[in-house]
């Protein structure tokens, strides 16, 4: 189940524009079931984060990718929720 707080911060985001492929964030976030699974800071690299999931275990219902702490994809049970992300 999605929280009203996340509800709120995907409403919010849905008004915005794609991000720009033109400017990568300097912090990108990927939550699966709200685990931090990725952080990529390209200001600190020592705080980079990266774990992988084994191949058999199970898929996640939540998936969240935050660029500069702002929402850009979100997907609940296969539901797209939103999808801001740059267009290659």
């Amino acid at each position: 189940m999605i929280s009203a707080k996340l509800q709120t911060q995907i409403n919010k985001y849905k008004k915005l524009p794609r991000w720009s492929s033109k400017f990568p964030p300097y912090i990108e976030q990927h939550y699966f079931d709200n685990i931090p699974v990725y952080f990529k800071d390209r200001i600190n690299p020592e705080n980079n984060y990266y774990a992988t999931m084994p191949a058999n275990s199970a898929k996640p219902n939540l998936i969240i990718i935050k660029f500069d702490n702002q929402i850009v994809f979100a997907e609940y049970k296969k539901k797209l929720l939103l999808d801001r992300l740059p267009l290659a």
